[in-house]
């Protein structure tokens, strides 16, 4: 899935995945790009263009919203927390998450084994990082570069993260990507699921989990992600 100023076009095309609703609101704040590493093996802390934060810590990788009150972990086997709380596990090899006008994606050798490595996409930036020391293996401010790396790559189980206007974040499912025998992305296909809700600051502690979906629950309308 192509991330940046495109990615919005395939992602309309899943059944509204990504769109505006009444309930939510995009961040409108912007800062300076930047990985930041303590010293070698510590663990990673990367800014995204919309202040949004990833921090790579061995097999853990937490995403934090810009106001740093809504949390997604992945950890363990791998397993996905909503500030803290448990909501599911993996359900393939592979894990991409879309918060702001940025993706992470993440691989495992299967839905039971830790994660092994990461690609974060945001606007012409790309770092690839092997978990286990916490390396950053290439890098690249190239768009195009860019581009042509999450085009080989499929997303695998997709969702989304985006804040609402109370400060709290929705955490959905959006589509399936898998790869062909060859490693070839194959076509998106929608799952489009609510997992998870937080609140803002008059709530932080409350987590809603909605995994899985109850027989007869109305598809929702998936969470924003800003370009």
């Amino acid at each position: 899935m192509n991330i940046g100023w495109t990615w919005l076009v395939p992602a309309s095309l899943l059944l509204g995945a990504c769109n505006n609703d009444s309930t939510t609101s995009a961040a409108a704040s912007s800062c300076e790009p930047l990985m930041v590493e303590s010293a070698g093996g510590e663990p990673l802390l990367y800014t995204t263009r919309d202040c949004w934060t990833v921090k790579v810590d061995a097999h853990t990788v937490t995403i934090l919203d810009p106001a740093k009150i809504g949390k997604y972990e992945t950890w363990g086997d791998p397993h996905e927390n909503l500030n803290g709380k448990h909501i599911k596990d993996w359900l393939s090899d592979r894990r991409s998450i879309v918060f702001g006008g940025a993706m992470v994606t993440m691989i495992a050798e299967g839905p039971t084994a830790v994660v092994d490595s990461l690609t974060i996409y945001d606007g012409p930036r790309s770092y690839t990082i092997v978990n286990v020391g916490n390396m950053v293996i290439d890098h690249t401010d190239d768009e195009v570069s860019t581009l042509a790396r999450d085009a080989v790559e499929a997303d695998g189980e997709s969702g989304c993260l985006a804040n609402k206007a109370d400060g709290g974040l929705l955490f959905d499912n959006t589509y399936q990507q898998d790869a062909d025998i060859d490693g070839t992305p194959l076509e998106m296909v929608p799952a489009l699921a609510r997992l998870g809700e937080t609140f803002g600051p008059a709530n932080p502690n409350q987590v809603n989990d909605y995994y899985p979906s109850l027989p007869g629950d109305a598809p929702p309308v998936a969470c924003v992600a800003s370009p």
